[in-house]
């Protein structure tokens, strides 16, 4: 009769993820994109003078934080690869106007002088303090204000 307090063994068979299963795993989990993961998986044994078999190892074994850089990196290269002068334009707009709304909104809350000064004769930072002021959740709708605002916007001031 067999010890049944001895340690059984059990050999089954481990299925070991190749390298690029593994590298595409870890792509995913740092944010890459079905696109960025299809285009790593279609071209990982396409070797020539540019991508050789030690450039693939060493990037499979780089730290998150250089795969992190490469993947915004190759983002920002595809964007200007892409992108035409006119789309460039209004997405540098769009962000202007973006991070003059966040100022808008903190300088909506000083005495109207101050706002007022930081307007100046900007038709885009009026409208976007006149946007705040009139929102019935954040702004005041002072008419020492507005009015100013009004008459920058339509030319009479």
């Amino acid at each position: 009769m067999p010890n049944p307090y001895a340690p059984r063994i059990i050999r089954e068979a481990v299925e070991q993820a190749s390298q690029l299963d593994q590298f595409l795993r870890r792509l995913r989990l740092l944010g890459g994109t079905d696109d960025e993961l299809q285009a790593v998986a279609d071209t990982w044994d396409d070797f020539d003078e540019g991508w050789t078999p030690a450039m693939r190892d060493a990037l499979a074994g780089s730290d998150d934080g250089s795969l992190r850089a490469e993947l915004a990196a190759l983002r920002t290269e595809y964007a200007d690869a892409t992108t035409t002068d006119a789309e460039q334009a209004d997405a540098d707009y769009a962000a202007l106007v973006a991070a003059l709304a966040e100022a808008a909104a903190v300088v909506v809350g000083s005495p109207v002088r101050e706002v007022l000064a930081w307007v100046g004769d900007d038709a885009v930072r009026a409208a976007l303090v006149l946007d705040v002021e009139l929102d019935p959740e954040t702004g005041g709708r002072r008419k020492t204000l507005v009015e100013p605002l009004q008459r920058l916007l339509v030319g009479d001031g």
